[in-house]
C-alpha cells in the first residue's frame, strides 16, 4: 500500500505573486462574515449581547513545508491591520495528543509578539504560560500573512511534520479556550483544528 505523502514546497517570503503557494494542496476555508458586530437583545429582553470584537476576518489558511521551515498563508477579507496587542493574527500549533505543557493540546503559539519581519515561537510552559523557544519569519501583504517556522523550534522535522493548527485574531481572553467561539474570529473555530502533515 502506497502512503500518505505531503510533497515538500519551499515558499519565498519575499514573492508578492504567491506562486509558490500554486500547487499546495493544504489549503482549508473558514466562514466569512463571522466577524460582524453583534448587538441583540437576550431570549428573556432583559440584557443585550454585545460584542464588537471582530477585526480580520479570516479566509483561507494554507500550509506546506520544506526541509527547513513549516509554511502558513493565512488570507483575509479585507486588508490586515496593522500589528496590536498579543492577540493579532496568532497561530496555534499542536504536534502530538499529550495534554501535558499544553494549552488545550496547543504545545506552540506563533506570532503573540511580532517584530517587524520577524515574529515569535512560544511553547507552553502549562495552560497560556508560554516560552520562546525560536523566531518565525513574518511577511504581511494586504490581505495576506505569510510565516515561514522553523520545523526544529516546534520539534518537528521534515519527515516528522504532522501539526494540528488554528488561526486565530483579537479574541479577548485568549487564556479561555471557550472564548475561541465567541469573540474575534478563529479558523477553524473554538476548539476544532486543522490538520497538515503525516
Amino acid at each position: 500500500a502506497k502512503s500518505y505523502i505531503v510533497e515538500k514546497n519551499t515558499i519565498d517570503l519575499e514573492d508578492e505573486t504567491f506562486a509558490g503557494w500554486d500547487g499546495c494542496r493544504a489549503h482549508f476555508k473558514d466562514f466569512e462574515g463571522d466577524t460582524l458586530a453583534r448587538d441583540f437583545r437576550d431570549a428573556i429582553n432583559k440584557d443585550r449581547y454585545v460584542d464588537v470584537s471582530g477585526r480580520n476576518d479570516i479566509t483561507d489558511v494554507y500550509v506546506t513545508h520544506d526541509d527547513q521551515n513549516l509554511y502558513i498563508k493565512v488570507d483575509t477579507a479585507a486588508a490586515i491591520t496593522a500589528p496590536e496587542g498579543e492577540n493579532w493574527m496568532n497561530v496555534l500549533i499542536k504536534t502530538d495528543e499529550d495534554l501535558n505543557r499544553s494549552f488545550a493540546g496547543y504545545k506552540y503559539l506563533i506570532n503573540r509578539m511580532p517584530n517587524g519581519t520577524k515574529t515569535s515561537v512560544e511553547r507552553s510552559k502549562g495552560g497560556y504560560d508560554w516560552e520562546s523557544v525560536g523566531e518565525a519569519e513574518l511577511r504581511v501583504y494586504g490581505d495576506t500573512m505569510l510565516l515561514a517556522i522553523p520545523l526544529k523550534s516546534l520539534g518537528l522535522t521534515a519527515k516528522d511534520c504532522y501539526v494540528q493548527l488554528k488561526v486565530a485574531d483579537n479574541v479577548q481572553n485568549p487564556s479561555d479556550i471557550m472564548d475561541y467561539y465567541v469573540t474575534g474570529d478563529s479558523a477553524p473555530i473554538g476548539r476544532l483544528s486543522y490538520t497538515y502533515g503525516y
